[in-house]
């Protein structure tokens, strides 16, 4: 796999990943690492960063794992917390590690943290294989 190829064809995707600011830094065997730049328009009423931002960063990072076998996958299943509020940040980075890679299902576990080195929210997500090659490389 060209994982850079695969970081610029996810960056460049227009997708709602995209749309939200989140930018994929680093994708090899097993792991992934995202980022976001925290403006504004990702924070709620309370200035903390949305909840649906932290998790949209979250199923990226983790679907990034997965896209990094070359094969469409799609989330079938998360257990996503959110530990503490994301006030005063700046950026937000989420790191993918794999936990179980079968031939149908994987499982990744993902910390989001702060520029800090804050944890935000972890989750688990579960993704199954479509048995169809990633079509956007």
């Amino acid at each position: 796999m060209d994982y850079q190829r695969l970081i610029k064809a996810r960056n460049e995707s227009g997708s709602f990943r995209n749309l939200v600011g989140v930018v994929a830094t680093d994708i090899g065997e097993g792991y992934a690492v995202c980022e976001l730049e925290v403006t504004d328009k990702v924070r709620n009423q309370i200035h903390s960063v949305a909840g649906g931002c932290l998790y949209t960063l979250a199923d990226t990072a983790a679907g990034s794992v997965c896209a990094g076998y070359g094969i469409k996958a799609t989330t079938t299943n998360s257990d996503f917390h959110f530990l503490n509020p994301g006030l005063n940040c700046t950026k937000l980075y989420a790191y993918a590690k794999e936990i179980k890679h079968g031939k149908r299902l994987a499982v990744v576990a993902v910390d989001v943290k702060d520029q800090d080195d804050n944890l935000l929210s972890y989750g688990v997500f579960s993704f199954m294989f479509l048995n169809e090659p990633i079509d956007y490389l």
